[in-house]
């Protein structure tokens, strides 16, 4: 029987190292002090929210918009933030930024269902 996904991500949690986590929750509250937080989700993804990165492991955050973003200014701001807290923890954050239009258009893709699956929202 298939592990409830609450308990899978409960458990990934504790894998996951607590440095990884607070810059993973850092790059999400920044985001809000921008925009309303009801305007988009942040997934913390990949090998550092499985508990399996490295130092060379980048920190892989997923930004999925619940509306478009047609000037890209929140897709700028986003990798703005993310490159200030590179420079600030030393580690490479990564953030990929998807709007309405996108997650219409790429509905299905293995990747997106993939974050679904195994992201922890923040």
């Amino acid at each position: 029987m298939a592990e409830p996904k609450s308990e899978m991500v409960e458990r990934r949690r504790g894998k996951v190292a607590p440095r990884d986590l607070r810059i993973a929750r850092e790059f999400s509250a920044s985001l809000a002090g921008h925009y309303d937080r009801s305007l988009f989700e942040v997934t913390f993804f990949g090998s550092r929210a499985r508990g399996e990165g490295d130092e060379e492991s980048d920190l892989d955050l997923f930004v999925a918009l619940h509306q478009d973003d047609p000037g890209r200014e929140v897709e700028a701001t986003a990798l703005r933030l993310a490159c200030d807290l590179t420079l600030k923890h030393g580690v490479l954050v990564s953030a990929l930024v998807a709007d309405r239009a996108f997650l219409t258009s790429h509905e299905g893709y293995s990747l997106l269902e993939t974050i679904e699956e195994d992201g922890i929202r923040l």
